[in-house]
């Protein structure tokens, strides 16, 4: 790269260079996308390894895809909502279009395999975060629009596991976010052509690649035991139901005497209407969450910091950890908790946790992995009884028909808050105990490949880290 970085702030180009690329705006040039560079480089030279541009590994050009009407149709359309940091496409939340718009967007057509980069933003810093792999089990046609970048790669030259775990590396993704243009920050197909990729041997490539084809493989068992769980409750619990548009409220006198409460959630006719619905069409027995608990839903009191921050650090789950429906470890905190003090805060496997405000529609369940962790007083525990098939519980909470109950007892003008006394009078569907059964079961197995998919990818992740250290990871 014919650019020198001077200080933190300014470079040095040769006018032939800038001349060449046709840019001379403030992303093309920024130092630390020189830094990225220089580095690169280094390890390449360090270690001996191979070096070469993005475009030489590929089957086609990058390529983006066009604009493309949502409606009724055989092909796929993929968007930036769809890439996940699993690195896989969710295609399960896929929007779909014609023939017509499949074929008019020969760029944006997609095959097994395909990379897709995020490309356009608001912000730098989400410029190429998150890439992912598109896959599919069968022929289903499908697109990607303008804000994906296509990069479909040439698996004689190099694995696309790799490929997809070296791009998604920190220091990788800096090529990405500055070489963007624009007030809006677009990245276009031309602009990363020349990104410089490391070649480790096959071998190399096939150990980083195969463990996170894996991960990738865990994660789609994962979705289809999930898909397996939706498909027994659609079996057993009303399917459709009707909504409402309108903003109106239907307050009816034994609901007011009921419930003692007059505030227009708990009588908005989006969320009365298709509850009254359920309760209507169920056809098995419907039980209060407080009977299936073995103590009362509770959350603890607020405990006291603890000045020196190097003794009893106990990890503290919030409100934060709870993602998809499931507790993730990234960004806990940990806190001082004198060891009579901790106990109170311990969460246990088969406890089911919510928010008390905020984004309380976000249930959990606390699976092995986080027996034994704490938990903020922010958080609300549902101790489920072990014999009543906690996950079971847990997966009717995280329906449709749980969270609307969910969101009829929320209350607060300004902060939705939710208490354990409406939450325990969630109803729950008494399901056939062999059909509970498989449903726990499978719940339980989801979590476990969700976890090997995610150890899996950590390794594959750090095995590259070593790898584009500046020892090559000797």
């Amino acid at each position: 790269m014919a650019l020198d970085k001077l200080s933190s702030i300014s470079v040095i180009g040769t006018r032939q260079y800038f001349s060449s690329h046709k840019r001379l705006d403030v992303y093309f040039v920024h130092p630390d996308k020189i830094d990225a560079y220089a580095y690169i480089r280094n390890i390449a030279e360090t270690t001996g390894l191979k070096l070469d541009d993005l475009e030489r590994l590929l089957v086609l050009k990058p390529a983006s895809g066009r604009g493309s009407k949502e409606q009724t149709g055989s092909a796929m359309v993929i968007k930036p909502g769809l890439l996940s940091s699993d690195f896989l496409i969710n295609t399960d939340n896929a929007a779909w279009t014609t023939d017509d718009d499949f074929n008019a967007s020969e760029k944006g057509q997609l095959k097994n395999g395909d990379i897709l980069v995020l490309s356009a933003a608001h912000a730098t810093g989400y410029i190429g975060k998150n890439t992912s792999i598109f896959l599919t089990s069968d022929d289903t046609k499908a697109i990607c629009i303008g804000e994906l970048i296509r990069l479909r790669s040439d698996n004689k030259k190099i694995n696309p596991y790799y490929l997809l775990a070296y791009l998604n590396n920190q220091k990788v993704r800096l090529f990405f976010q500055y070489s963007v243009r624009g007030q809006t920050v677009h990245l276009y197909p031309n602009d990363i052509r020349k990104i410089p990729v490391i070649l480790p041997p096959r071998k190399i490539q096939d150990s980083i690649g195969n463990k996170l084809k894996r991960s990738i493989e865990a994660k789609l068992e994962a979705r289809k035991k999930k898909k397996d769980i939706d498909e027994i409750f659609a079996k057993y619990l009303p399917v459709h139901f009707e909504t409402s548009n309108d903003i109106s409220f239907c307050y009816h006198k034994r609901i007011v005497l009921t419930e003692k409460r007059l505030d227009p959630r708990c009588h908005d006719v989006k969320i009365i209407k298709p509850l009254n619905f359920f309760f209507r069409k169920v056809k098995y027995p419907l039980k209060d969450l407080s009977t299936l608990l073995d103590r009362p839903i509770f959350y603890p009191s607020q405990f006291k910091r603890v000045s020196n921050p190097r003794e009893n650090l106990y990890p503290m789950l919030s409100v934060g950890n709870i993602s998809s429906s499931r507790l993730v470890e990234e960004g806990i905190s940990y806190f001082n908790l004198p060891d009579k003090e901790k106990d109170r805060y311990m969460l246990k496997e088969g406890w089911i946790i919510t928010a008390r405000s905020g984004s309380i529609t976000s249930v959990a369940i606390v699976d092995a992995k986080f027996n034994g962790y704490c938990a903020s007083e922010h958080l609300l525990r549902i101790p489920a009884k072990k014999d009543y098939f906690p996950y079971y519980v847990y997966s009717f909470l995280t329906t449709i028909w749980g969270r609307l109950q969910i969101q009829r007892y929320i209350y607060g003008a300004v902060v939705p808050e939710i208490s354990s006394r409406f939450l325990s009078k969630i109803k729950i569907p008494d399901l056939p105990i062999e059909v509970k059964q498989k449903i726990d079961r499978g719940q339980k197995q989801r979590f476990d490949l969700e976890e090997i998919s995610l150890e899996l990818r950590k390794q594959a992740m750090f095995e590259l880290e070593k790898l584009l250290s500046t020892d090559g990871g000797a």
